[in-house]
């Protein structure tokens, strides 16, 4: 069975540009510091950061010398946590997100990324590899979704939102090499072109025309690195016919000539070799205490929940209680993975019919810190979900006090502002 991800380690001084078709990579600094180009832009990653490459967009990489590790996914195997994933634009998560929450699923993302590392080299155990990618996968969408919630405060667009906007992206992608036209669109969802309008800038940040163009100036810096075609014929490959038109458009993008910009990366070639400094690897797993990351009480449940669905076991109508912050030992600790592998159990949870209520202990939340975190995982979570699937969820704060009791009264009330569902509950022990 092939592989649904790829991690390698590389001493690099310097990639040549390329792209990949129907693969996702994200690359990790271990050591050094790289200077990643992606089309217009540049994007400096120093050690202990990551940086992510969508499918089809071209980079290409310069460096002093810098260890990385660099893993290659193949977004298609990966339907199971959204149908059309290959189309969704991942991205960092902005600065106006928590730096907490960001922070911490950092650490997930580049934790995953160096155990499939490890457990390719090491020959661990299937499942594990499994749901190590499920995670890194699952993480990354929440990264996307965190993102879209962002761009309107007061609106979360909603997941049949986002499956109408990937049929357009899907249209588009499908008939580059023809002239698009916003009717033929219109046509094929069944829309009105005021609320189509309204609806790719609300959904996707920009208008219809602004989109087709970058899809199409994507494949067009695809061709120009192949140096094989000339300028006539790839205009005419993305369905472009009046070259005064191609040559202005791509200025505005790259500000410089397609034949300039095809010149400038020319001579970049590639300078790298494949190792596996284990010694280099060490320091960095030790650094960022990528050791101490054991496996919590999420994955616990997450794995419960797979070995009875293995067994057929009918868990229809039956309740899990789950409580996150038993494993918590530092509630400060910024590499304490208390996200981990809970999108997976909801998801799980609710293909199997099973409700789950998560029971935190009002003495786990000692000040604001603690509070927010247990906020920031609400708000990661809950936004990716209708309110009809927010019922099949409970969150029990769990009071063993006068004290305790009155500060879980104050933590459901502003829990409402977040969850718009009453679904908090507290109880005494």
């Amino acid at each position: 069975m092939k592989s649904n991800m790829s991690t390698k380690m590389l001493y690099v001084k310097s990639l040549s540009p390329h792209y990949h078709q129907n693969e996702l990579e994200i690359l990790v600094v271990l050591k050094g510091t790289i200077h990643m180009y992606k089309l217009d832009r540049m994007e400096v990653i120093h050690q202990g950061q990551f940086v992510m490459v969508n499918k089809n967009i071209t980079h290409w990489l310069k460096s002093n010398g810098a260890y990385v590790l660099i893993s290659k996914i193949d977004l298609k195997r990966f339907r199971h946590i959204y149908e059309k994933i290959e189309y969704v634009e991942f991205y960092h998560i902005k600065e106006t997100i928590d730096t907490d929450l960001k922070q911490r699923l950092n650490g997930v993302i580049i934790d995953c990324v160096i155990k499939n590392f490890i457990y390719q080299n090491f020959q661990i155990a299937n499942q594990e590899i499994t749901l190590n990618e499920n995670q890194l996968m699952s993480t990354l969408y929440s990264f996307y979704r965190l993102n879209s919630f962002m761009k309107e405060d007061d609106e979360f667009v909603s997941n049949e939102l986002l499956d109408r906007y990937y049929h357009v992206v899907e249209y588009v992608n499908k008939h580059i090499h023809e002239k698009i036209v916003v009717d033929d669109v219109l046509k094929h969802l069944y829309m009105n072109s005021t609320y189509f309008s309204q609806f790719m800038k609300k959904v996707g940040g920009w208008g219809f025309k602004e989109f087709v163009s970058y899809v199409k100036f994507t494949k067009v810096v695809q061709y120009l690195i192949s140096e094989e075609l000339t300028m006539t014929e790839i205009a005419s490959e993305v369905g472009i016919t009046d070259m005064k038109s191609f040559y202005n458009s791509f200025k505005k993008y790259f500000h410089i000539s397609p034949s300039k910009w095809r010149k400038s990366i020319s001579h970049i070639e590639n300078e790298y070799i494949y190792c596996f400094d284990d010694q280099i690897l060490k320091e960095y797993i030790h650094k960022y205490n990528i050791a101490n990351h054991q496996i919590n009480t999420i994955t616990k449940s997450y794995k419960t929940l797979l070995e009875y669905q293995m067994n057929n076991v009918d868990l229809n109508e039956v309740k899990m209680f789950v409580r996150p912050y038993d494993d918590m030992k530092d509630y400060n600790s910024k590499y304490y993975q208390v996200y981990k592998n809970l999108t997976l159990l909801i998801k799980k949870a609710d293909e199997l019919g099973v409700k789950i209520d998560f029971v935190i202990p009002i003495h786990c939340l000692k000040d604001e810190e603690h509070e927010n975190l247990l906020k920031n995982l609400l708000i990661e979570n809950t936004k990716l979900y209708s309110s009809h699937d927010l019922r099949k969820w409970e969150i029990t704060l769990l009071a063993e006090s006068k004290s305790d009791i009155e500060k879980a009264q104050n933590i459901k009330e502003s829990f409402k502002q977040i969850l718009k569902n009453n679904i908090v509950n507290i109880s005494i022990c």
